[in-house]
């Protein structure tokens, strides 16, 4: 669904300065004390669920989105990540709950990203502690199958000031609190809507500079996102230090 038809003809500009003054400032770990052994794996599998953001609408599609963006910076290093995304336009957390089992058994994933806009659960007023579940569920699957799971909240759009400004920051946390109650410490959390929110004030941008429409980020967007994403990702001890469990 697309509301807020925009045109942004300096995305281009954008995206190069982004990528270079981008940086992080928020994390939220879940769970007990992390270990401190090195990664064993040379090549990580990894498997995404979301919805169109995620899937990467509006990303040049070779770049496929800012969550491939990531996973294809972070593979420059010693470890390669081998990205599969099952995310899918205007799926939300209840589309993948009796189908994550067979993904996962197709995908074998060592490390599971749920990333969820919640703009189409909020839409259609999808009650917040049926959402919340949905997710548990899938982060429960996940550990089943002995995948490392990280929850990654969405990028801003316009929606996230406009419709719904006062609905998907506290939907965002509840989602947030609902996962860290799990208290497993393969189960991690990375803000990247907080951080995104407080880039744009900081900087004394608009959403209108990152939005392809009201609902999804455009290339500058998806740039901005990945590059935030991947500083946290190389500076999360839970990802360069704690092994992943290599699948049977």
């Amino acid at each position: 669904m697309r509301k807020l038809q925009l045109v942004i003809s300096s995305f281009a500009v954008a995206a190069c300065a982004i990528l270079a003054t981008a940086e992080p400032t928020a994390r939220t770990p879940v769970g007990a004390s992390l270990t401190t052994a090195p990664q064993t794996l040379q090549t990580v599998r990894v498997m995404a669920i979301g919805g169109s953001i995620a899937h990467g609408w509006d990303d040049t599609p070779s770049l496929g989105g800012y969550l491939a963006r990531t996973f294809r910076s972070l593979s420059r290093n010693r470890t390669t990540y081998v990205f599969t995304n099952e995310s899918s336009e205007g799926k939300g957390p209840s589309y993948y709950v009796t189908r994550m089992n067979e993904l996962l058994t197709k995908d074998k994933p060592n490390l599971v990203v749920i990333s969820f806009g919640m703009l189409n659960d909020l839409f259609d007023h999808h009650p917040m502690s049926k959402m919340n579940q949905d997710v548990v569920e899938e982060v429960r699957d996940a550990l089943a199958h002995n995948a490392q799971v990280v929850l990654i909240t969405p990028p801003v759009v316009g929606a996230s000031y406009v419709e719904f400004k006062n609905q998907e920051g506290p939907a965002l946390a509840s989602e947030i609190r609902a996962v860290a109650a799990l208290h497993n410490p393969n189960v991690h959390v990375v803000d990247l809507f907080s951080q995104m929110k407080n880039y744009l004030r900081v900087h004394h941008q608009t959403w209108e500079m990152y939005a392809a429409d009201g609902w999804h980020p455009n290339i500058a967007g998806h740039a901005l996102a990945a590059a935030m994403l991947t500083a946290d990702l190389k500076q999360d001890r839970w990802l360069s230090q704690t092994p992943i469990p290599p699948q049977a």
